[in-house]
């Protein structure tokens, strides 16, 4: 369904959600496809679920005196992570 942007915003505003009102600024002038922008909502929540997952999983292993190779090894295998996007959570 889409809507007018201006719409969007303040469905946005009432549910006090930034990343509706960031989309439908993003659309100023338009229309909303709000199908779309409830999915984008979902993906970017689930990424900050699985983010906040890692980091918790990486502090538990160093409390377990867990080295950062096999951290590393852990998260890739885990969460599906390239050597690159493992280190970025060690800090």
């Amino acid at each position: 369904m889409e809507i007018y942007w201006e719409t969007a915003a303040a469905i946005g505003a009432a549910a006090c959600s930034r990343q509706l009102i960031e989309y439908a600024y993003e659309n100023m002038g338009g229309r909303v496809n709000m199908c779309t922008a409830l999915a984008n909502m979902v993906r970017e929540s689930e990424r900050k679920g699985e983010r906040k997952g890692i980091w918790k999983t990486v502090l538990i292993l160093r409390e377990f005196a867990i080295d950062d190779a096999s951290i590393i090894e852990k998260l890739q295998e885990k969460f599906q992570l390239s050597e690159e996007e493992a280190r970025e959570y060690l800090g």
